[in-house]
């Protein structure tokens, strides 16, 4: 079977993290958040001068034979069919990962979405914003496993990706069948085979990494509100019930409010203020977070606390 090597070596890494320490994991994870830093840090350095952290060449820069992820920035002469030259050189991991770096230098974390619908069958399902760019990769089980085809291209583990410009299809999903990397296969087989474990990072998060039960404390607690809408990452609505024999004092919370805006906090973060009331506070992505542009199914859950 195609890529069983691969996924043999996903499955021994996730049985590796499974069996390792707890000091082990968290020197492990520290290593490689300090590695994603250092990479982060080299992009924003390049991008801030117009030059691509990968190659060295000006953003602008379209070379045939020199193929680079900053092609789908869509330089002058980079058409679809030059596509399949970057992904024969990158994976899809490194692609998503360059991508969503350029898309939180517009606004953070609100133009990837990468928000998981547990029903979906999918592995990999996101879509990245910047500018009037979107990009979509979606990978299923059956892409994974390859589909039994006459076509080669599609026996093989592969992905799916779409790109739009100003909302105009420029590559479509059934265009092509991206073949997966080994890289690709032993990371997607380890987070597979231990989810709660191992999970695919990048150096720069999207909503997935805050759109989550470990995450929303944090986003509740900390989040900032905005005056204009559009540019929310989240959005928070709490349901607040008062206690048996208890009142909901309308004056306590006017002053929460009130408080709420002076600090710059969300209201939700200070209502643990109010005496004699239980709260449930449901987190959705903000209207102005990129839609997913899915192959199959809905969009990503709704989350609760």
């Amino acid at each position: 079977m195609a890529g069983e090597e691969a996924r043999e070596r996903g499955r021994e890494l996730a049985k590796f993290v499974a069996e390792a320490s707890e000091e082990t994991r968290a020197e492990a994870n520290a290593q490689e958040f300090a590695e994603s830093d250092r990479e982060n840090q080299h992009f924003l350095e390049a991008y801030a001068q117009g030059i691509c952290s990968l190659c060295g060449a000006p953003l602008t820069t379209f070379v045939r034979d020199e193929p680079c992820i900053h092609w789908l920035l869509r330089p002058v002469g980079f058409t679809k069919w030059d596509f399949p030259a970057i992904t024969e050189r990158f994976g899809m991991l490194h692609i998503q990962s360059w991508l969503r770096a350029v898309a939180n230098q517009e606004v953070f974390i609100a133009n990837v979405n990468d928000i998981s619908d547990e029903g979906s069958g999918k592995l990999v399902e996101v879509t990245i914003r910047h500018k009037g760019y979107d990009w979509s990769f979606s990978c299923g089980e059956g892409d994974y496993m390859g589909h039994p085809s006459a076509e080669e291209s599609s026996r093989l583990p592969h992905y799916h990706f779409k790109m739009r410009v100003n909302h105009q299809a420029f590559i479509r999903f059934n265009d092509f069948h991206i073949t997966l990397s080994d890289h690709d296969i032993v990371m997607l087989e380890a987070s597979r085979a231990n989810p709660n474990l191992v999970k695919l990072r990048y150096s720069t998060p999207g909503m997935g990494d805050y759109l989550n039960d470990d995450a929303l404390p944090s986003v509740i607690q900390y989040g900032i509100p905005v005056q204009n809408e559009d540019e929310a990452s989240f959005h928070l609505s709490t349901m607040i019930m008062a206690d048996e024999g208890a009142t909901i004092s309308g004056d306590l919370l006017s002053n929460l409010m009130l408080e709420a805006r002076e600090k710059g906090v969300t209201v939700t973060s200070l209502l643990h203020k109010l005496p004699n009331v239980k709260a449930e506070t449901f987190v959705t992505a903000a209207p102005g977070v990129v839609e997913q542009s899915l192959r199959s199914g809905g969009r990503g859950k709704k989350k609760r606390t």
